[in-house]
């Protein structure tokens, strides 16, 4: 899975917590999460590549790629979260 390939790459800090299971598409789903974890730093690794199959469904892909990142730093800097 991805997520097991981040961390293999950035490793798991013995703080460390993956959230999964968050539908990133749908906002409240992310901000009940993030209140929930309230966590430090949030690393957004969430993207759709040319190479997914999911590259066909434009408004989709732009939601994730282009206005996803947005949502995400507002609701970050909205709890004081670092975003990365």
């Amino acid at each position: 899975s991805s997520l097991a390939r981040l961390r293999d790459v950035v490793g798991s800090p013995a703080n460390a917590s993956f959230l999964t299971g968050v539908d990133a598409a749908h906002e409240p789903q992310v901000r009940e999460a993030l209140d929930a974890a309230q966590p430090t730093v949030v690393l957004n690794a969430i993207g759709v590549v040319k190479q997914s199959d999911a590259i066909g469904q434009a408004a989709e892909t732009v939601r994730l790629n282009a206005l996803l990142p947005h949502q995400l730093a507002a609701l970050c800097a909205a709890r004081g979260i670092r975003l990365i």
